[in-house]
């Protein structure tokens, strides 16, 4: 289980996230959802990564042992 603060971090990633894309949305009105699809994966790639990496580098977690 990952620590609050740790935790607070990633809710506030992910809210940026849901902007960024709100945002994108916004000024491509009349996008496909091929490009809609491919704007959401681009700016969730960066979360994704985020986390993992955090995950794999034990962020927020009390080790033992």
């Amino acid at each position: 289980m990952v620590d609050e603060a740790t935790a607070d971090g990633w809710d506030l990633a992910g809210r940026a996230v849901t902007q960024e894309v709100a945002a994108w949305r916004r000024a491509h009105p009349r996008a496909t959802l091929t490009e809609i699809e491919l704007a959401v994966e681009a700016a969730v790639r960066g979360l994704r990564g985020r986390l993992g990496g955090e995950l794999a580098n034990g962020a927020g977690t009390a080790r033992t042992g």
